[in-house]
């Protein structure tokens, strides 16, 4: 499938006149934690209407709005060029560079089989993990840009070197176009977010988004994003699922965000298939939602998420800036148009609800973050997708906390020098499902350091330790068989980039 989107893209682009095209630039890796920390720290100091994180990779031009606006927050910029080589140039030349990065990945746990780590792979069969990543880069011109990552590794998804990454990607005066294998996050959370996280292995997607927004009067700056991504998952039962996604976004003023959220997740073998343009609109409008025996009866999530910088904090705090925020979900409605509601006296009432509160604060060189979780009992469950629920590969598409979680989590990260960073946090999460009466206690505490010892290269040590009051018996990842046996891990992360 992923082939003929490709050759799709490139029939389509070689018909475009550049003249009609953008800046088409390089998406911002969302490995680089780092860069993308920098990013946050700009937008809670001097944000801006041109510019929002809150739907995740984000490109080269989108954060040079950010950067130029503000001298402020210049730093930021010089230093995630300096560590990330993401420089914009306006150059409108032929450009490739074989190789640009390195990343290299290493794990180990005391526990086999364990969920060593919730983003970019799967839990590996041993106790411990690694692989390799190369990556490169290209330019045609200023309408299309190209990235790829090779990356072998011990896990089920990479054993020989494989294709991992990809992006072909077009830019016109407000938007980008993108035939991609890579990870989305969609929402302002930062250990997770509801609907989309970063969870899951890098999936072949094409996203329509927009990267320069629209000047809608006082309704404020207007974004929109439309992405559709095929699964590649034949371990479960309803094999190779898809799911259609569409996010709009308001700033009404600089310092407030507010984003509508939709996704279907829908298909897979055994499961109804579409083939015009009547059955995805049905898919959309969800009027038969839910009817026993629909065949547009699926796994549907919607929601909101509000944003609330807070840049006047410089004047009577330590703090130069900060960011107050909150993600709200559900996937169910009683709703007036859906068949199986007529007749109802209620006009509109989400059910299945879950929310996701968080703090961020920011002096420019120490960061603070507190985020809350608390998700509904079958938050992540659909009865056409049995055991697996809203998941890919085994990893949640949503927060990895799964179904029936209530938790705290935080951090604080600190630049004790320029070279060497450090950051310490804690989460408490308790977890139970609609089937079992008893709930399962995580807790867990991590430190870690980060060396920039050149401007290329980059090494992250982690050392987190987890304890568990119960034991999940059940292999299903949204039902839990909770026993009375408590056990704990010790796991240390190993990372190194290099940039060429």
């Amino acid at each position: 499938m992923h082939n003929i989107l490709i050759l799709t893209f490139l029939f389509y682009i070689s018909f475009i006149s550049p003249a009609f095209a953008g800046n088409s630039t390089r998406e911002i890796d969302l490995q680089n934690e780092y860069a993308y920390r920098l990013i946050e720290r700009g937008s809670a100091i001097n944000p801006y209407n041109l510019f929002t994180n809150n739907f995740r990779s984000v490109s080269a031009r989108e954060v040079r709005e950010l950067f130029d606006q503000d001298k402020e927050i210049e730093i930021f910029a010089d230093r995630a060029n300096l560590y990330y080589m993401q420089k914009v140039e306006e150059k409108k030349s032929y450009s490739h560079k074989i190789l640009d990065k390195m990343v290299l990945n290493g794990i180990y746990s005391e526990k086999e089989d364990a969920a060593l780590y919730s983003s970019f792979g799967k839990k590996p069969d041993e106790n411990y993990f690694g692989s390799l990543e190369l990556g490169g880069n290209g330019r045609f011109k200023d309408f299309a840009a190209f990235s790829y990552s090779l990356r072998a590794g011990n896990d089920d998804y990479a054993d020989d070197l494989e294709l991992y990454r990809y992006r072909l990607k077009t830019g016109f005066e407000h938007l980008s176009l993108a035939v991609e294998r890579d990870n989305l996050s969609m929402g302002p959370g930062y250990f997770g977010n509801l609907l989309v996280s970063d969870n899951i292995k890098p999936e072949n997607t094409v996203l329509l988004k927009t990267e320069y927004p629209y000047d809608w009067g006082w309704l404020g700056a207007f974004r929109g994003y439309l992405w559709h991504t095929w699964f590649d998952d034949e371990n479960r039962k309803n094999q190779d699922p898809y799911l259609l996604g569409m996010r709009l976004s308001l700033m009404p003023h600089y310092c407030i965000e507010i984003g509508f959220v939709r996704t279907i997740y829908y298909g897979g073998s055994g499961n109804p298939s579409y083939n015009n343009f009547n059955d995805y609109w049905k898919l959309f409008t969800a009027e038969d939602e839910n009817v026993s025996g629909s065949k547009w009866d699926n796994d549907q999530h919607a929601g909101f998420d509000i944003s609330i910088y807070l840049p006047f904090l410089k004047g009577f705090t330590p703090f130069k800036g900060g960011k107050l925020y909150l993600e709200y979900a559900f996937s169910d409605i009683n709703g007036f148009w859906q068949k199986e509601d007529q007749g109802s006296k209620k006009y509109f009432r989400p059910y299945v609800t879950s929310f996701l509160p968080g703090l961020f604060l920011t002096t420019g060189t120490t960061d603070f973050r507190f985020e809350g979780i608390f998700t509904n009992k079958i938050a992540y469950s659909h009865h056409n997708y049995s055991d697996q629920g809203y998941s890919d590969n085994g990893y949640f598409i949503g927060h990895y906390a799964g179904n029936g979680a209530k938790g705290f989590l935080g951090e604080i990260y600190n630049e004790t020098t320029l070279k060497v960073h450090c950051r310490a946090g804690a989460r408490y999460i308790e977890r139970g499902g609609y089937d079992n009466i008893t709930t399962q206690t995580e807790k867990s505490g991590f430190a870690g350091l980060t060396f920039f010892i050149t401007g290329a290269l980059v090494v992250d040590i982690k050392y987190e330790y987890r304890t568990y009051d119960k034991t999940d018996m059940n292999s299903s990842l949204v039902r839990y068989s909770f026993i009375d046996k408590e056990y704990t891990d010790n796991i240390i992360y190993l990372k190194m980039s290099y940039s060429f």
